[in-house]
């Protein structure tokens, strides 16, 4: 594995940036649902009143 560590100087910053920026992009992934859940169970009925801020709030997320 040492051996192959002298070919990556040249990309420390994809080798470094690449799994991170796939890690971060994972996460808003998985927290998607969430958001989308509590726009069904949130914003939604608050929508009924005239108050659609927790809809362009949440949608924009």
């Amino acid at each position: 594995m040492l051996k192959l560590l002298k070919y990556l100087k040249g990309y420390r910053l994809k080798t470094v940036f690449g799994p991170l920026f796939k890690l971060i992009e994972a996460v808003f992934e998985l927290f998607t649902p969430v958001v989308v859940a509590w726009i069904i169970d949130n914003a939604i009925p608050m929508g009924r009143n005239g108050d659609f801020s927790g809809l362009i709030y949440g949608g924009s997320i």
